[in-house]
């Protein structure tokens, strides 16, 4: 990337069939804050609506997931717009990174977390040779989100758009 002048990467999550690839907005958005990560959002529809926040966390941004929030700070509205949800920013994994920010994977990727994940994987019975899928979990898998470095960055190397 560095010998083809590469400065700005888009990443998206593979479900998200609406993303606009190298979405030219975002991407200079970013970019014209000079920060290493930016994300794009959309309005959580209701406090109940099973998604992931975009949020800041000790000062750091930070993505939280539905399941880690309880009823009563999903239901919290904002006290500038009470009309709106004060933690709405959903995360639809549509992120900008600085190619400077990359370069520097050696330094942070060690420091990121790994998530359980309980599931479902399909295997071969030994005897019969059918394949088996599973009614409830029969594994665990570690797993790693391209949004876990979002805590590493302070506020002014990190953006949101909406």
């Amino acid at each position: 990337m560095r010998k083809r002048g590469i400065q700005h990467i888009h990443a998206y999550c593979v479900d998200n069939c609406l993303v606009k690839v190298a979405d030219p907005v975002f991407i200079g958005f970013a970019a014209s804050k000079d920060v290493d990560i930016a994300t794009k959002v959309v309005r959580k529809r209701n406090a109940k609506e099973s998604v992931g926040l975009i949020l800041q966390k000790n000062g750091k941004p930070d993505v939280v997931e539905y399941s880690e929030i309880d009823d009563k700070t999903a239901e919290a509205k904002d006290s500038q717009k009470p009309d709106l949800l004060k933690f709405r920013a959903a995360n639809i994994v549509n992120h900008y990174y600085s190619f400077r920010f990359l370069e520097s994977i050696e330094d942070w990727a060690h420091k990121l977390p790994h998530h359980v994940a309980r599931k479902k994987i399909p295997y071969v019975d030994t005897e019969s040779g059918e394949t088996v899928k599973p009614d409830k979990p029969n594994g665990i898998k570690l797993e790693q989100f391209v949004f876990d470095v979002f805590p590493l960055l302070s506020l002014e190397k990190f953006a949101c758009m909406e």
